[in-house]
This record gives C-alpha cells, sequence and structure tokens, in this order.
C-alpha cells in the first residue's frame, strides 16, 4: 500500500497555542453591567469573548475572519457592527451612532493577527489532505481555511483506478480527451490546479467549442473542486468599475464569460495580478482602498474562442486554450452525470494527486497546453489579431530603402481615402482585413505596431525609406484572402465602395 492508499489515516497535527472557539449555535450574549459605561477597548474584547476567536488578516485590508469551529468565516464591517450593536443593545445601553463603529476599529487594531492557508493543504468536508505528507488529519484553527470545496473524503478502494472505481469521469475522460495523451494531462492539470488553487501560476483557463461538447461538465466538476459556495460568475466589464471587488475576498475560482472587444488597461493589469498571486486594490466606498491578495483563479467559457485584444497586453501568454469541438452523440448523453461524477470525486481527486506528485508537474503540462498546437488553432480562431498577424511574414529580400519593403502608414491619408495600398503599408492591409472580415478596425497603428513587433521579435528590421519613412521587412503573403490582386508583386489599389 503506497502512501496515497494509505492517505486516509489521521494523523496528530504538531501542538500549537490553543484557539478558544464557540461555535456559531451556542454563542448568546449575557447581561454585562459593565458596558453601558465601558470604553471601546472592553467593549471589543467582550465582543470578541461572545465569538471565542476572532483574528485579522496580516494585510492592509485587515479583515476579521471568527471561526466556527472548522473555518474562519469573513465577517463584514456591516456585520462586525450590527453584532456589537446587538451586545449592548441587549445590556440596555443606550446606543450612538459611533459606538458600534468604534468596537470594530478597535478590533481591527488590536486583534490577532492570521496566518495564511498553506498551499499543501486542500480541504475537504470533513478534514483536511496534507500534501506533504499525503496524509488525511482533522483540520485545525492553525490551518487558517477559509473555505472549503465541500467534499466529504472516503476511504481509497483497494487497487483503487478510474476505470473502475470513477466509470462515469473516466468516461467524460475518454470522450473529451480526443485520442490524446497530452491533451488529458492539461485536462487533469487543469482540475489539479482549481483543487489546489494554484493562483499563482501567471495562468488562466479558456474553454470553448460548440454546445453538448462535454466542456459544461468539466465546468461543472471544477465547480465541485473548488465548492460552488466559493465560486462566482463576474462580468469583465464590471471588474473595470471603481467598486465590485470586496465580494470576492472569499473566491476561489471566478468564471468569466463574454470579453468585449477592447479590454481596458485596467481590467488587463487586474487580471494578470489576479492570476499571478499579487495585490489588488479594494476599493470599498466611502473608505479607504486597500491592497490584499485574491487567491481564486479565473475560467473563461463559451461557445466562442476568447480573444483578449492586443498580443502584447500579457494576457494572452497566460490563457490556455481548451477547444472542445465534438459533440458527444445522442447514444452518449447523460442528463444524470454530473451528479454520478460527484459520487466519484474522492477517487478523481486520489487520482489527480498521485498523476501529479509535483505541483509543477501540472504547471508544465498547461503551459504545454498554452503553446500547443490546439491552443494555437482555437487561438487563431477567435483572434482577428491572431488572424490578421497569421497574414504577414519576414521579406528576406527587402532592402529597408526607397519603397523596398512595407511602411506602418501613409502620412495623411491613414487609409481612409479614396485608395488604399496593401503591400506598401501595414495599417492599410489590416483595415482591409478588417472589411473582408466584415469587423470594425477597433486597433490603432501603435497597438499593430507593438503586436508586429512581440510576434516577430528579433526577426523585424527597420530602417529608412522615402520620405525618411520608417520601413520594415514585412511582406503580406500571397495566400491573404484581404487582397484583391494577390498576383500583384507591388501594392494593391482599391477604390472604397461609396467613395468617388
Amino acid at each position: 500500500m503506497n502512501q496515497q492508499e494509505n492517505a486516509v489515516q489521521a494523523v496528530t497535527p504538531i501542538s500549537q497555542p490553543e484557539i478558544p472557539f464557540i461555535k456559531p449555535d451556542n454563542r448568546s450574549f449575557s447581561l454585562n453591567p459593565l458596558l453601558a459605561k465601558s470604553k471601546a477597548g472592553d467593549r471589543a474584547k467582550w465582543l470578541t469573548q461572545y465569538f471565542g476567536a476572532a483574528y485579522v488578516t496580516n494585510d492592509e485590508a485587515r479583515s476579521i475572519y471568527v471561526y466556527d469551529g472548522s473555518l474562519w468565516e469573513y465577517f463584514s464591517q456591516e456585520k462586525i457592527e450590527y453584532l456589537a450593536a446587538q451586545m449592548l443593545d441587549y445590556a440596555g445601553v443606550d446606543i450612538t451612532e459611533t459606538d458600534a463603529p468604534a468596537i470594530y476599529k478597535v478590533i481591527r487594531q488590536r486583534n490577532p493577527r492570521m496566518g495564511v492557508t498553506p498551499e499543501y493543504l486542500i480541504a475537504f468536508k470533513n478534514g483536511v489532505f496534507d500534501m506533504q505528507t499525503a496524509t488525511f488529519r482533522p483540520a485545525t484553527p492553525h490551518d487558517w481555511l477559509i473555505t472549503q470545496n465541500g467534499i466529504r473524503w472516503s476511504t481509497p478502494h483497494k487497487n483503487e483506478s478510474l476505470s473502475e472505481h470513477a466509470p462515469h469521469f473516466y468516461k467524460w475522460l475518454s470522450f473529451v480527451r480526443y485520442d490524446s495523451e497530452e491533451r488529458e494531462e492539461a485536462l487533469l492539470a487543469l482540475l489539479y490546479m482549481v483543487l489546489t488553487c494554484r493562483n499563482n501560476w501567471h495562468l488562466f483557463p479558456c474553454l470553448s467549442g460548440v454546445g453538448g461538447s462535454g466542456k459544461s461538465v468539466l465546468m461543472g466538476i471544477l465547480l465541485m473542486l473548488a465548492g460552488e459556495h466559493n465560486s462566482q460568475a463576474i462580468s469583465v466589464d464590471s471588474l473595470g468599475g471603481d467598486f465590485g471587488l470586496e465580494h470576492l475576498i472569499s473566491a476561489r475560482l471566478l468564471l468569466g464569460g463574454e470579453v468585449p472587444a477592447k479590454l481596458s488597461r485596467k481590467v488587463v493589469n487586474l487580471i494578470k495580478a489576479i492570476s499571478g498571486g499579487d495585490m489588488v486594490y479594494i476599493n470599498k466606498k466611502g473608505k479607504t482602498a486597500v491592497s490584499a491578495v485574491l487567491r481564486a483563479i479565473f475560467v473563461f467559457a463559451g461557445n466562442e474562442p476568447f480573444d483578449f485584444g492586443v498580443i502584447d497586453s500579457g494576457l494572452e501568454r497566460r490563457a490556455v486554450n481548451f477547444g472542445f469541438s465534438r459533440a458527444v452523440p445522442d447514444s452518449m448523453k447523460d442528463d444524470q452525470l454530473l451528479s454520478k461524477i460527484a459520487a466519484e470525486l474522492p477517487v478523481v481527486i486520489r487520482h489527480l494527486l498521485k498523476r501529479f506528485p509535483v505541483a509543477d508537474m501540472a504547471k508544465q503540462a498547461l503551459i504545454r497546453q498554452r503553446d500547443g498546437a490546439e491552443a494555437k488553432r482555437v487561438k487563431y480562431e477567435g483572434s482577428p489579431l491572431e488572424r490578421f498577424l497569421s497574414s504577414l511574414e519576414i521579406d528576406q529580400y527587402a532592402s529597408l530603402s526607397g519603397r523596398n519593403g512595407m511602411f506602418w502608414n501613409a502620412p495623411g491619408h491613414k487609409g481612409t481615402g479614396i485608395y488604399r495600398y496593401e503591400r506598401q503599408y501595414v495599417y492599410h492591409a489590416y483595415l482591409s482585413f478588417c472589411d473582408y472580415e466584415g469587423i470594425k478596425p477597433s486597433l490603432t497603428v501603435a497597438e499593430i505596431r507593438s503586436a508586429i513587433n512581440y510576434r516577430f521579435a528579433d526577426n523585424l528590421r527597420t530602417g529608412k525609406g522615402s520620405g525618411n519613412q520608417t520601413i520594415t521587412n514585412l511582406r503580406v503573403r500571397d495566400d491573404a484572402e484581404y487582397l484583391t490582386c494577390p498576383d500583384s508583386p507591388q501594392q494593391t489599389v482599391v477604390t472604397f465602395p461609396g467613395k468617388k
């Protein structure tokens, strides 16, 4: 019997100072005649005694958490002040509007600071699994758990395997793996990432494809591994607002849908910070903005591939694309599949921990998926910019003098006049590409230039052409479909519809 199979054995955690706590059902206020004349410091102490244990996060947010016997529960300022007012009211104190806020402030300033949940712990409904020792044990206050996945850990089966002991999950995986061991490993790595909440890998999964392809089942499994109560559906647009992050403090999984055609720099930076495990600003209305880490994983899911705009924003290097292109045959459909998989999750989890004994193995599998042919195909389908860049190539014969190469744009023309020269000007080519695809141009010359610099890197050379303009060693590929005269070795001249 190996370590994983023996993992259900409970072990006694290292002895640490006792943290007193009172379960929520056992909390009650007492008639305390001293409350009427006491100061905020003493009142804060008595409210803490009502909770049993109230600790404060060791960051700028200084959020208050109360231990309930299994988890540290986040208590908002409004909730703390409400309970403080209840305590005073129960004691017959004539409450003023400053009494409850003063108690809240003292607790934030004076109460002990919390620790951080270790990355090697996975919190279940009935205890924690320690990945360092491959053991399962009861949770303690010193684990600093603020969430658990809602799954009940169970005893491993003898000679446990997915095919025999998790047949419904195995059936789903066998279909969505598309006969590829690499894709299967990446899918399992995604499950591991969410299970262990690896929010600092600088990666976020993007799931796209037709309905009825197994994509929704994957989303359901991710929700169960993170805990549905720990998951939040988000609008990418809302992230750019001044408020709205406070409710994500305890989230472990953020589910995004449609992505705007152009993301603001603020949204880009926020997604990068969350997916990298960095601090973000939490701006509460009427209160000082503070910084804190949101320990959550972004997952984007939709029917169409996702486009994160400018290629050098940093987001496209973090997006791990999974395409779901095959619809499940009617003969294989099962409306109860997710509930059946839910019963098999302990087996699935043990398989994940055995498959990836070192977390970096899962990370590398996702990186290989990000850089692989499937992800590139999905990105090509979903990103107009990617398709446009694919229509360009390095011209090894460009002399970078006169007009031998491509200029960025025509001075004073901007490609919006009567004539457009796609083979001579990069931005003219981009505008004709947009016309061909029936989309509105959303990128500026500077953004196109930045994307090209990133794509072609050291292979891109520039010089000074006619008129002392910057000229590049680019050319439009002969098979570019937006060229009206693809056989012309020089520029293509087109007359705009409706122009005279």
